[in-house]
């Protein structure tokens, strides 16, 4: 699933076709390149600067990230830069068959090289489900490789037959806790990508990461878009963006601000946050 990365400017007929036949058949597609490099590039500076990382390996491991890497970070100029480059939205828009979306609110990832001293980076992410499988509606999430990522990375591995087969699944072993040692190798489906490669799954789709076993630093940022909510869910995200403060659902009770300066958004990136009406 690797490929050249390009600055693509147009979701053409054919990659959504490809697309959303991935999402059906396997729970999972991806866009090769499809994000401009100069945005992945200030994306994974803002990454590097939050977490104080240098070319020096030694910076690489004095934060304590999720199992998947995932970040206390984000609103950095460079993140919403991405959220409102408008052909995201066009990818998002045409699966998801509403123009009336709001974009997420969510985090970087950074994962250093393995090391065995380290007890943390013993395993691999454990596979989970990112909503609860028994829910027939589909939603669709997203992650944006901001460099490229080689199957040793452990960018994101999934079961694609699992998904196809979820209602025996869960008639033998329920849904929690997810039990993945019936897991077989083969089964497992690591996605590669190149650098700015758009990669969106149905959240039923069971899914994780694995130990970066590469000897370079993996870089990615989440980020979706969801229908437009109701007006008590409008207010909280204008008030967390203008805090720059994690959503609710992120901060665990936590209201600890990020301090970037003023954020620029454009009509659209208005609109994507919900300050402006579609």
């Amino acid at each position: 699933m690797n490929s050249i990365a390009g600055q693509k400017r147009a979701l053409s007929e054919g990659e959504l076709t490809a697309l959303r036949a991935g999402l059906e058949h396997d729970g999972v597609g991806i866009l090769p390149g499809f994000i401009p490099a100069a945005l992945c590039d200030a994306a994974r500076r803002a990454i590097d600067g939050h977490l104080g990382i240098t070319e020096d390996p030694a910076t690489w491991y004095r934060h304590k990230p999720t199992p998947d890497g995932l970040i206390d970070l984000h609103h950095p100029q460079a993140f919403w830069d991405i959220r409102q480059h408008l052909p995201l939205y066009e990818v998002f828009r045409s699966l998801i068959a509403t123009p009336f979306l709001w974009v997420s609110m969510d985090r970087g990832s950074f994962k250093a090289p393995f090391r065995r001293a380290h007890p943390r980076d013993r395993n691999d992410a454990p596979f989970h489900w990112e909503m609860d499988p028994r829910r027939p509606e589909r939603r669709l999430q997203a992650m944006i490789y901001l460099e490229t990522c080689r199957a040793d990375q452990g960018p994101f591995r999934c079961v694609p037959g699992l998904f196809r087969q979820l209602e025996a699944w869960r008639a033998v072993y329920g849904v929690e806790p997810f039990p993945a040692d019936r897991l077989r190798a083969e089964q497992i489906l690591d996605v590669t990508g190149a650098k700015g490669s758009l990669l969106v799954w149905d959240a039923r789709l069971p899914a994780g990461s694995a130990l970066n076993r590469s000897p370079v630093p993996r870089y990615s940022m989440m980020v979706t878009m969801l229908p437009e909510g109701d007006e008590e869910r409008r207010i909280q995200r204008v008030e967390d963006f203008e805090a720059q403060r994690a959503p609710a659902w992120l901060r665990d009770g936590q209201g600890h601000a990020e301090n970037h300066g003023p954020i620029h958004l454009t009509e659209h990136g208005e609109r994507l946050l919900g300050r402006q009406p579609w």
